[in-house]
């Protein structure tokens, strides 16, 4: 889960939230997501089976979010929603 991403940014670079922590832009943070590991590990899903990965941006009223960096998903979720001034989504489907 990357936050505090600065609103200049038009597009985030490949690897952006890798677990090694590089190519997370300046000023943003990175915080666990629900298996408690910083950075993003890719998608496991069975084979044989359709699942859909839903990735979402929020624009903030704010310029920080004002969550610890060892707050959970959870903590981010309730202070994204209490925040949200748009948001846009991109769903993507994959088959193993």
């Amino acid at each position: 889960m990357l936050i505090d991403i600065p609103a200049v940014l038009t597009e985030l670079p490949r690897g952006a939230g890798n677990i090694d922590g590089s190519g997370i832009p300046a000023g943003a943070r990175c915080v666990a997501g629900d298996m408690g590991w910083l950075g993003y590990f890719g998608a496991a899903p069975p084979p044989g089976i359709e699942h859909r990965y839903i990735f979402t941006v929020h624009a903030l009223a704010l310029d920080i979010l004002q969550v610890p960096d060892s707050a959970s998903p959870a903590l981010v979720g309730v202070n994204l929603t209490n925040n949200t001034l748009a948001r846009a989504y991109l769903t993507a489907k994959c088959l193993l």
